[in-house]
C-alpha cells in the first residue's frame, strides 16, 4: 500500500440517507452494496444510519444478494438469498442526544439488532455509535452507557470545546481508548460551513489532548473551493472544504509538522500543485511523512468522514489523476 492509498483508505463513511443526498433507504442500501464489491472499496469505511433506523435496514439487507436468508425467512421476506460468509457490514449508528427521550430506546435497537447478528440472523453489526454532545458532561454519562465493545463519537462545537476534549481525554486514559470526537463540517447552508480557523483550531486541540476525531458533512471534494451546497438546480453555492485539505493537515499536525499558521493556510489551499502525494510519501509544500506515519495517523488520529455520496469524491479523485479510472454504480 502507497502512503496516499493509506491516507485514502477506508477513508469515507458513506450517508447516503442524509442531506444533501437525502436518498431512500433502499437505494442507500443497494449503494453500499454496489461499493463493497467495487473499487475503490479500499476507500470505503462505514454505513451511517440513524440507531432508530435500524430494523428497517434489516429488511432492507435481507433483499442484499449474497446478505441475510434467516432473517429474511424469519420476515417472510421473498428476497431470501443464502450468505456467502462474507465480513458483516459494519454500522455506524447515529444516536439521539442524551437528552432526548429517545435515546433509551435508540441505545436498546442497537443491542437488539447486535443481538441478532451474533445468533446469526442477518451479516451486519452496529460497532460504532455517533451522538451530539452539547454540555461536557455528556461525554461522562456516555462512558456509563455505552459498552466499551463500541467506538464513541462525540460531536463536538466548533468553539469552547476545550471542556469536553479534556472529558474525552480522561475517559481515554481510564483505558476507555475508544472514545473520540468529531466535528462538523460543513452543511446546506453557508453559515453551516466551520471556517479553515475553527477547523485548525479543532485539530490542534484534538492533538493536544491525544483524542482522535472524525468528520462530517461538507466534505464531498478533495480539494477546498467554492461549490453547490445541494444537489438541487440554482443551488446556493459556498466555500467548502476538502477532506484532502482536513485529512493531509491532520496527518501532519499529528507528527509536529505543522503550526497553527500553516495548518489554517493548507486548509484554505486550493491548489493541487502544492500538495505532495506519492506511493513514497504525501506532504504540502516542504511538510511531508512517510507512509508508515500516514498509517498510525489514520489509525489513531484521523479516522474518518462521513458523506452522503461515495461517488463524487472518488470521480474528484479520478479527475485529479490521484485514482485510475473507475467504474460506478
Amino acid at each position: 500500500m502507497s502512503a496516499l492509498k493509506s491516507l485514502l483508505a477506508n477513508l469515507i463513511d458513506y450517508a447516503g440517507l442524509f442531506p444533501p443526498a437525502n436518498l431512500p433507504l433502499n437505494e442507500v442500501v443497494n449503494n453500499y452494496a454496489c461499493y463493497r464489491q467495487q473499487e475503490p472499496r479500499w476507500m470505503l469505511a462505514r454505513l451511517i444510519v440513524p440507531a432508530l433506523k435500524l430494523q428497517a435496514i434489516e429488511w432492507e439487507l435481507a433483499c442484499q444478494p449474497t446478505r441475510q436468508s434467516h432473517l429474511a425467512e424469519a420476515l417472510g421476506n421473498p428476497c431470501s438469498r443464502t450468505t456467502d460468509g462474507s465480513p458483516p457490514w459494519p454500522i455506524s449508528a447515529l444516536l439521539p442526544s442524551t437528552t432526548d427521550g429517545d435515546f433509551a430506546r435508540a441505545l436498546d435497537e442497537i443491542f437488539e439488532f447486535n443481538r441478532r447478528s451474533a445468533s446469526g440472523q442477518q451479516n451486519a453489526i452496529v460497532d460504532t455509535v455517533e451522538v451530539n454532545v452539547v454540555l461536557p458532561e455528556q461525554v461522562n454519562e456516555l462512558a456509563k452507557l455505552i459498552p466499551d465493545t463500541m467506538t464513541v463519537f462525540a460531536e463536538l462545537p466548533w468553539e469552547g470545546a476545550e471542556p469536553h476534549f479534556e472529558q474525552l481525554a480522561q475517559i481515554r486514559s481510564e483505558n476507555r481508548c475508544n472514545f473520540f470526537a468529531k466535528i462538523r463540517t460543513g452543511g446546506v447552508k453557508p453559515e453551516l460551513i466551520p471556517t479553515s480557523e475553527h477547523v485548525a483550531n479543532f485539530i490542534l486541540t484534538a492533538k493536544r489532548h491525544e483524542v482522535g476525531f472524525k468528520a462530517t458533512a461538507g466534505l464531498h471534494h478533495p480539494l477546498r473551493n467554492s461549490y453547490r451546497l445541494t444537489y438541487e438546480k440554482n443551488a446556493p453555492t459556498g466555500l467548502m472544504h476538502g477532506f484532502l485539505n482536513v485529512f493531509l493537515a491532520a496527518c501532519l499536525i499529528d507528527h509536529g509538522k505543522l503550526a497553527r499558521p500553516e495548518a489554517i493556510e493548507l486548509l484554505s489551499d486550493s491548489n493541487i500543485e502544492n500538495f505532495q502525494l506519492s506511493d513514497r510519501s504525501v506532504g504540502w509544500q516542504t511538510a511531508e511523512i512517510d507512509q508508515a506515519a500516514v498509517q498510525r495517523s489514520r489509525h489513531n488520529f484521523a479516522i474518518s468522514f462521513g458523506s452522503c455520496s461515495f461517488v463524487e469524491p472518488v470521480e474528484d479523485l479520478t479527475e485529479l489523476a490521484l485514482l485510475p479510472t473507475q467504474s460506478t454504480c
